[in-house]
């Protein structure tokens, strides 16, 4: 798998390469922009700025696809915002940080393509939290998010994958109103001290939860401890994942819990050189496929609840098998130019007797 799958990465990077452009705060050797504003402005649509280390004016990023891979130690005062993609448009975001305590923000608004938040997070001394809104498919993945209500979701659809969601402030972790919410391998934990403040709090919302993912309530001096669900949602989730109350109901009435084998990958990918990998479990028995491709709009097959996520006609079958309890499949990441900027997506399904096809979360990183 691995030489014929990153061939096809190369091969289709290579026939559309992003330009390039450096932005650098101290101006240095090889740089072409100092503040990002000027260089979100002037750069072409589907353009990668590599950011260099520093702190930098925030940005809002309307209707044009662009990938910002950011050095360690990259923060963008006042946040970013993604608003007003077209289907057909893409952003992706790695490894930025926000300073600006009141206005530390990375927010997508009225978005129809595809926005990604890869690894960015928080310090101690600058907290973040994500703000979701009216947004179609945003992938949050790697992501350190701690600050009020650290991810908040409207009328909107995310997948999370590995990120750390919490918040010492008595308010809930994730607020959802009319949305859907895929969190896989996360830890999602409330604050304390208010009656209502809870992992999620949603309102006609609905939650899927994967692979390891723990949510927990918040307790405080004073003794009182949320609970972990809150409000109207319809939640499914698989038998590994903890719901942990401290004390106290886990959930209150309006919660609706269905506890079902589902298949959920995990990947991760790192600098040239190491191993990028992925690794689906699932339905014991079940027959299994496991994909890697470009990311998509989301598209659904008739009669399976989940989307698929992944760009028709560029899928790779990674690893296939029967789940015993999981297949895996890995590639070693090239030093090559071009592979800066790529952005894949791994997703798989399931088939059994007792669930029928059933579609995997979807984990979406870049290369850098």
């Amino acid at each position: 798998m691995s030489m014929r799958a990153i061939s096809l990465c190369l091969t289709i990077a290579s026939l559309t390469p992003a330009q390039t452009f450096v932005v650098d705060v101290a101006g240095g050797p090889g740089s072409q922009f100092v503040d990002l504003p000027t260089a979100v402005a002037t750069v072409p649509d589907g353009a990668t700025l590599i950011v260099r280390s520093g702190t930098y004016v925030g940005v809002a990023i309307v209707q044009k696809s662009l990938t910002i891979l950011a050095d360690p130690g990259t923060y963008a005062f006042g946040g970013i915002f993604v608003r007003d993609l077209l289907a057909t448009q893409q952003v992706v975001i790695r490894n930025v940080g926000v300073s600006g305590f009141s206005t530390s923000t990375l927010a997508a608004f009225d978005n129809e393509g595809v926005v990604v938040f890869d690894s960015c997070g928080t310090s101690a001394n600058n907290p973040v939290w994500l703000n979701v809104q009216g947004s179609t498919d945003v992938r949050i993945r790697n992501c350190v998010l701690q600050y009020g209500t650290p991810l908040g979701v409207f009328t909107s659809s995310v997948r999370v994958s590995d990120c750390e969601i919490a918040t010492t402030w008595p308010y809930s972790a994730c607020t959802m109103v009319d949305s859907f919410a895929e969190f896989s391998d996360c830890t999602i934990t409330a604050g304390g001290g208010s009656a209502g403040s809870s992992a999620i709090l949603g309102q006609n919302s609905q939650v899927r939860l994967l692979g390891s993912t723990v949510l927990r309530s918040g307790a405080f001096p004073n003794g009182y401890s949320g609970t972990v669900l809150t409000g109207t949602i319809n939640v499914r989730l698989t038998p590994g994942v903890v719901l942990d109350p401290i004390s106290g109901p886990a959930t209150t009435a309006g919660v609706t819990l269905t506890t079902i084998a589902m298949p959920s990958v995990a990947a991760t990918t790192g600098p040239a050189g190491t191993t990028a990998t992925a690794t689906m479990t699932g339905p014991a028995g079940a027959l299994a496929a496991l994909y890697i491709s470009f990311p998509a709009p989301l598209t659904f097959v008739p009669g399976v609840v989940d989307a698929i996520a992944i760009l028709p006609g560029t899928a790779f079958l990674a690893a296939a098998g029967t789940l015993s309890p999981s297949i895996a499949a890995g590639y070693t990441v090239p030093p090559h130019p071009l592979l800066r900027g790529v952005t894949l997506t791994w997703q798989g399904a399931t088939i059994d007797a007792t669930q029928g096809l059933q579609i995997s979360n979807a984990v979406t990183y870049v290369h850098f």
